[in-house]
């Protein structure tokens, strides 16, 4: 059997999975009632289950399971531990995810079990030994790579978070994504990493049509955040994988929309003036929902959820496809010079956007509850 079909299994058997599972979570939504009400700040206008993480997380395992029989995963040794210990982290964030659904969970408790999870993951191998730049010699990063490694896992878990404000925003986009660093990881050589991309997007799709506006169940922090750390892990393994400017640079091109606004974001906020202007206050302003990310702005300014959420995909997938071509071309100061063009890009869209939303009206208005951040209070 071809490599191709067993992939194209693992993706169809998520993805059914995803979708056989979200009727069962729709109503462990409301029996649990973990239901995310509508007022004046949310985009819904029906309560809407936020147990979609239930469906996904099946959907993931199931592909996974998959993989496995049909022999996509090396077993043996140090590879098999590896393996237990990332899957744990990774059912450690979920965890935390639903329990932030379920009852609510404080935003320092949150992080620290992110941080915990990322550890796990780094105490693996996993770790950025030195960087490399278009010009020069490398930077060498030593024992901070490891301390790199869990920054990034945790900031594209956030940032994949983040994305959640819209219905179907985030599971096209981690979707979108998974396919690209997919097709990367199998530029790399590197089945085991697709088999895993492709259970992620497989679960994602399936799960997509339910979550589509108007939403019949939302993906919460258990959906979201594990998304997030799965796509973290593969960008971060797929770069080690090679040793080129280009190949390392490609996952940050992929996940670079959501990154970047999420980053502008956070900085705006601790930007921000708050009362008494200390530090820790501004700190704090840091991880408080707003209406201050990209997909907000746009839905304010056109008024069309899924004219939004379409050319949100339209970007990504377009920024994924110049990925690709830079992972393909090899050239480090291609891959560069597309990183810095799409940096541009998503600064001049918010300016833009946010100068003529404010023609329109002065005030935003108050943050919905629905941002994703799990580091915001909701």
């Amino acid at each position: 059997m071809s490599q191709t079909l067993l992939f194209a299994i693992v993706t169809i058997v998520s993805a059914a999975a995803s979708a056989a599972v979200v009727p069962l979570a729709v109503r462990l939504g409301w029996r649990w009632r973990a239901v995310d009400h509508p007022d004046e700040r949310k985009h819904h206008d029906d309560p809407v289950p936020r147990t979609g993480g239930l469906a996904v997380a099946s959907g993931i395992l199931a592909g996974l399971i998959t993989a496995f029989a049909l022999g996509l995963f090396p077993t043996g040794g140090g590879d098999t531990w590896k393996g237990i210990l990332i899957v744990a982290a990774t059912a450690l964030i979920f965890a935390v995810g639903l329990l932030d659904d379920l009852r609510g969970c404080s935003a320092g408790f949150k992080l620290a079990v992110q941080v915990v999870a990322a550890v796990m993951v780094v105490a693996t191998g996993l770790s950025i030994t030195r960087v490399f730049l278009p010009f020069g010699e490398p930077i060498q990063f030593g024992f901070a790579g490891s301390i790199v490694a869990v920054l990034w896992l945790i900031g594209i878990t956030n940032a994949v978070n983040f994305m959640d404000g819209l219905d179907g925003l985030a599971g096209g986009l981690a979707a979108i994504i998974a396919i690209c660093i997919g097709g990367f990881a199998a530029f790399q050589g590197a089945p085991p990493l697709v088999a895993i991309a492709l259970a992620v997007c497989g679960a994602c799709l399936g799960f997509l049509p339910f979550n589509w506006h108007p939403a019949r169940i939302f993906l919460g922090d258990s959906g979201s955040l594990t998304i997030g750390f799965i796509l973290g892990y593969l960008s971060l393994t797929a770069s080690l994988k090679s040793s080129t400017v280009a190949a390392i640079l490609v996952p940050l091109l992929a996940l670079g929309v959501p990154a970047f606004d999420a980053l502008l974001v956070v900085l705006g906020r601790f930007g921000e003036r708050v009362h008494g202007g200390r530090f820790l206050q501004r700190f704090s302003r840091m991880f408080r929902a707003d209406r201050m990310h990209l997909h907000h702005h746009s839905l304010f300014f056109s008024g069309n959820h899924q004219l939004v959420v379409m050319l949100l995909y339209l970007l990504v997938g377009s920024f994924c496809l110049l990925a690709l071509g830079v992972a393909i071309r090899g050239n480090p100061v291609l891959a560069a010079v597309t990183l810095v063009v799409e940096i541009v890009v998503v600064i001049l869209i918010r300016f833009i956007i946010i100068r003529m939303n404010r023609k329109q009206r002065t005030d935003i208005g108050p943050a919905p509850d629905r941002d994703g951040s799990p580091l915001e209070s909701r």
